[in-house]
Formats: structure tokens, sequence, C-alpha cells
């Protein structure tokens, strides 16, 4: 029998006490905490270069409306006016691909993200692009002006809506 145990004491330090961050559970527990931080810095570097690739679409949207020059041939600015509203529906609005101008008229009718007026108006825009793309006229600068102006409410009727919708996917999580 040990002395110690005789005399009723007993040894202070005891060699089979592992510590809490030796054992499986911490080290595991440790091991989570890492990969659910490494998934969550994922998770927003990828939301902020989906973020960023939609701010570029944008711009490059509102530049090519931007460098349609007034005095260019009808068929040229109806043309980048329905490519643009062709680009716009189908991305942001998953309209079917190779549309013609009409379908592309219809296809704005049955949105109902947009305001009436608004469609009413850029369908005129998509007839008057058919017209002048098939049968070019003389065109006056404020139609065009009042064209781009409707394309550019398109543009930021859209984007007003994905902005929104992004902000309340942030607030839901």
């Amino acid at each position: 029998m040990n002395t110690l145990d005789s005399l009723g004491l007993y040894e202070i330090y005891d060699y089979s006490y592992v510590p809490f961050w030796h054992t499986q559970l911490f080290k595991s527990s440790i091991a989570l905490l890492l990969l659910l931080v490494g998934g969550y810095l994922i998770y927003r570097v990828i939301m902020y270069m989906r973020a960023r690739r939609a701010h570029n679409l944008w711009t490059l949207w509102r530049n090519r409306l931007e460098r349609i020059p007034d005095s260019a041939a009808a068929h040229v600015v109806y043309t980048t006016l329905s490519s643009l509203c062709k680009e716009c529906m189908i991305t942001k609005l998953q309209a079917p691909t190779g549309i013609t101008d009409e379908e592309l008229a219809q296809q704005v009718r049955q949105v109902t993200v947009l305001s009436e007026p608004l469609k009413m108006r850029l369908t005129e825009t998509l007839n008057r692009a058919t017209q002048y793309k098939f049968n070019p006229q003389h065109h006056d600068a404020t139609s065009v002006q009042e064209d781009r102006a409707i394309v550019g409410e398109l543009l930021h009727v859209l984007q007003q809506r994905e902005q929104n919708n992004t902000t309340q996917g942030r607030a839901r999580s």
C-alpha cells in the first residue's frame, strides 16, 4: 500500500486528467467552427462577385443607351434600343431567346413588374423599332429622345426591382 494513501493524503497531480482543449469534442467543435466561418466567407465572396457583375451589367446597358447618337440613322437607333430591351428582358425577366420585336412587345405586355403606362410606351417603341428597321424613314430627334428615355425607364425599373429583391433577401437572412 502506498504510504500517502495510508496517511490519508492524496496525490496532488492526477496524470489521467486530460484538459478540455485536448479532448476530441473540443477539437471537432473547433473544426466545425472553422468550416462554418470558411463557408460563410466563401458565401459572402460569391454574393459580392454576383452583385458586382450585376452592377457592371447595368452600367454597360446604361452606357450603351447613352452612346446612341441622335443623328444616327433610324435603323441604327432602333436596332440598338430593341437589342437593349431584348438583353434586359432575357437576362432579368427570363424572356425566351431568339424572339422578334413583335414577340418582345407581346412579352412586355405580359410582364407584371412594369406599370401599364410603361408597358404601352415600351410596346410603341418596339413597334417603331420594327417599322424603322424594315422601312427606313426620316425620324425626328424628339422621338428618339423619348424612346431612349422609355428604354432608360425600363432599365431603371428593373434595376430597382432587383435591388429591392436583394434588400429583402438580406433582411430575411
